[in-house]
């Protein structure tokens, strides 16, 4: 199939993929949830996860602040949510970045890594078959 631009329309396009990762998840009054506090390389699939624990993780402590009585938009609970926020989201966005990494890389030793981790991964899965030879 061949695209064909119209007029006033832009031709196709490349569009990097890229990761971003929030240097404060909160600030007076505000917090960043989904990938305006976390960009995730689509590579793992964990970013729209990770979006709605973000909310889900804000969300409770909003409700739970106004079930008390107390200001939803207090310092306290915006250092809190971002605390558990990063506590959560860290180990998550530095293990895709190492996999994005290992699988761009053209180093002749990122390439004999993956070369082994597939080879791995194809054992790993003939095993779980039961394929002879395991």
């Amino acid at each position: 199939m061949t695209v064909v631009p119209q007029p006033g329309m832009a031709g196709p396009g490349v569009y990097p993929l890229a990761t971003t990762y929030a240097r404060h998840f909160a600030a007076e009054r505000a917090a960043l949830i989904g990938d305006a506090a976390v960009g995730m390389h689509p590579v793992t699939a964990h970013g729209f996860n990770l979006g709605l624990a973000g909310a889900l993780r804000l969300g409770g402590l909003v409700a739970d602040a106004a079930r008390h009585g107390r200001d939803i938009g207090s310092p306290w609970l915006l250092r809190r949510y971002e605390a558990a926020h990063r506590f959560a989201s860290r180990p998550i966005y530095a293990g895709t970045n190492a996999i994005v990494g290992l699988y761009t890389a053209e180093h002749p030793a990122a390439k004999a890594a993956r070369h082994v981790a597939l080879r791995a991964r194809s054992g790993c899965r003939a095993c779980a078959m039961g394929s002879a030879g395991c």
